[in-house]
């Protein structure tokens, strides 16, 4: 200003760094001239082009970072682990004069720290927090995902449970409008959503994490006019199928229902297992009105079957079904010395291994001269698909074991034990030894080969013994656990001689990894005398299919 012999300069820098700034005065360097001047750039102008600082977890995040306008400088970052102080690596190209590209992967983070620099010094917003979440984890249930009625309110659950702090977000579209939905949290990992619908028709209802959709996202919801969903029933419905078969059962329709309601019902059938599997159904209207209905179920499982007619549950719904393995009886196997010769008063113990042989009911039953005695099960302690069976036999005599798996007979079965007193073997052992040459030479040879034939049988059953314990060694480890005693009456004919026998069956079924109620406590059955026989069925303790 002229007034006061002062002057205000103004230098408007093209580029960063150290500049020389020469001032003068008639031509001449005024005091201190010229001066060392740094031009820093102007990072409050720098910014990250993406606006979502929410990510999916365990997947590489690309942002840009425009720098126009803010003269010329080196752009570095650097990427923390909020929860572990980890140094996350991050990667800088350049991909024009003025834009930046960073790349990061957070591994399992859910929290991370990006700082941004331009020439030593933060841009604008850095340090920046990303959350990363795991869409994957997110879990939507209820009837709401599915059907609802016309103007009443239709309601779902979501769980967040471990998936990160990411935003939840639900639109619900269709029948050429938008429906707002009202979200409510009701825990820290759960929030309800409720809506509802205007007119009837199929509508997409969309959820996501954090931008990103969970598993089943978009569901499809049909949405029906009221009717009365009570004049239908279930008849006989399925409690077991096999795996590979249908689900297959009949909806009854009331008789006098009128042919208006007959025109507006609309039978939707799916189906849910306890290890997630969704299944959808058909329903066929059959001459009389009634619905013939099927599911296929793609695994072993305990599956719910939910049967609703215009989004209502009818009579009977929903209704439980166990999917499971056939049995294969040829794959079980038994052994043991109590499947062979033995001594009275003396314990029998022998083994049955179901791995492998699909589901069925185990039963094991005994049969032995006059008399009482004891027949015990068990599991085997580190294998859950092998039962111990012991038996004490009292009197002398043959004791035939037949072994079933689902009604047939199991390889083998039935088995022979003979069952001797000692003393009477010992005796027997030495008459063999004093007329055992005169037996050699016997003209018609008769007792010589009555002798080795008892060897072959001997070394037959041998054999067969060992091949199923070379066998049992491969087998997987699975089984059932019960355990039983019992006695019988004594037999009052020799013509037709009742037998003293027990029956102990367990009910096994396929075993899964997340398998339910693995502590089964031990089965105890007390037999008593029914007719001329006497029998306790003991099934598996908890379901074994998750």
């Amino acid at each position: 200003t002229s007034a006061s012999n002062a002057y205000h300069c103004e230098v408007l820098p093209q580029e960063t760094g150290i500049h020389e700034l020469a001032v003068k005065y008639k031509g001449k360097h005024i005091f201190g001239s010229p001066f060392n001047a740094i031009f820093m750039p102007n990072t409050t102008i720098c910014h990250m082009t993406e606006s979502s600082t929410e990510h999916e977890v365990g997947s590489n995040v690309v942002f840009h970072i425009s720098t126009a306008g803010a003269g010329e400088a080196k752009l570095t970052a650097a990427a923390e682990n909020i929860a572990t102080k980890e140094t996350l690596p991050v990667s800088v190209a350049k991909v024009s004069d003025e834009l930046y590209k960073l790349e990061l992967n957070p591994g399992q983070g859910m929290e991370c720290s990006l700082s941004v620099k331009y020439g030593d010094q933060h841009i604008h917003g850095s340090p920046f927090k990303l959350e990363f979440s795991d869409s994957s984890k997110c879990q939507a249930v209820g009837e709401g995902l599915f059907s609802a009625l016309v103007g009443k309110e239709g309601t779902f659950s979501v769980k967040t449970e471990d998936t990160g702090p990411g935003k939840l977000r639900v639109k619900i579209e269709g029948e050429g409008t938008e429906v707002k939905p009202v979200i409510t949290a009701t825990s820290s990992s759960e929030s309800k959503v409720t809506y509802c619908l205007p007119k009837p028709g199929t509508y997409k209802v969309h959820i996501q994490l954090a931008k990103f959709d969970i598993p089943g996202s978009p569901f499809e919801v049909h949405c029906y006019a009221p009717v009365d969903a009570s004049n239908l029933s279930i008849e006989n419905p399925p409690t077991e199928v096999h795996s590979g078969k249908l689900i297959e059962f009949p909806v009854h329709v009331e008789a006098g229902t009128s042919e208006e309601a007959l025109r507006e019902m609309q039978l939707m059938i799916d189906a849910s297992s306890s290890r997630g599997h969704a299944v959808p159904g058909e329903a066929r209207k059959i001459s009389d009105g009634s619905y013939h209905c099927t599911l296929k179920p793609p695994a072993v499982a305990k599956y719910t079957v939910n049967v609703r007619c215009n989004g209502q549950h009818v009579q009977g719904s929903p209704f439980k079904v166990r999917v499971i393995t056939p049995p294969i009886p040829e794959n079980v196997k038994a052994y043991g010395p109590g499947l062979k010769d033995g001594w009275i008063n003396e314990e029998g113990n022998f083994s049955v291994e179901t791995a492998n042989a699909g589901t069925g009911l185990l039963a094991i039953r005994i049969h032995g001269p006059k008399g009482a005695f004891k027949i015990n099960t068990k599991r085997h302690p580190e294998n859950d698909r092998i039962v111990l069976v012991s038996y004490n036999p009292t009197h002398a005599g043959k004791y035939i074991i037949e072994i079933t798996w689902a009604t047939t007979p199991i390889p083998g079965s039935p088995f022979t034990a003979h069952i001797k007193k000692r003393e009477e073997a010992i005796a027997e052992e030495d008459e063999n030894e004093e007329n055992g040459e005169e037996v050699s030479e016997s003209a018609d040879g008769q007792a010589s080969n009555g002798k080795a034939d008892d060897r072959n049988e001997g070394q037959d059953q041998a054999t067969q013994e060992e091949t199923k314990e070379n066998e049992t060694d491969k087998a997987e480890q699975n089984a059932v656990h019960s355990e039983g005693e019992g006695s019988v009456s004594d037999s009052k004919s020799d013509a037709d001689k009742p037998v003293a026998s027990k029956e102990v069956s367990s009910q096994a079924e396929e075993m899964t990894n997340d398998h339910e109620s693995q502590q089964a406590n031990d089965i105890e059955g007390k037999i008593t005398p029914q007719n001329e026989e006497s029998a306790v069925k003991t099934d598996d303790v908890g379901d074994r299919t998750s």
